[in-house]
């Protein structure tokens, strides 16, 4: 928003949030390139943000190899479990003339490469 005000700005963003059904945008306040979305006055005052979302997601000393947990940033949204979270609530909003996508077994998303 700060960078493409006219493409992510409150004016551009209002019809994108009354015309989609289900949205949600998680941020953190270590991304450089995100944050929170501002919704204009008079919007039906529906939430579209969560955040900040705690980052690093431990604190402390990993196991591979013993050094701090990296901090994320723009990075791997879906690594905390506040994704699983709001992607479950999101599904569970679609109505039901909509088919629900397939919940894959065992992946994290990510691809392996």
């Amino acid at each position: 928003m700060r960078w493409f005000p006219a493409y992510f700005g409150l004016v551009p963003l209002a019809p994108l949030h009354r015309d989609v059904h289900c949205r949600r945008n998680l941020w953190r306040a270590t991304d450089r390139i995100g944050g929170s979305v501002l919704v204009a006055a008079g919007d039906d005052g529906r939430a579209v943000g969560r955040g900040p979302l705690q980052d690093p997601l431990a604190h402390g000393r990993t196991d591979r190899p013993p050094l701090p947990a990296p901090l994320l940033g723009h990075c791997d949204y879906w690594a905390d479990p506040a994704f699983d979270e709001e992607h479950t609530g999101l599904l569970d909003r679609l109505p039901p003339a909509l088919p629900r996508p397939r919940q894959s077994q065992g992946s994290s998303g990510r691809s392996s490469g």
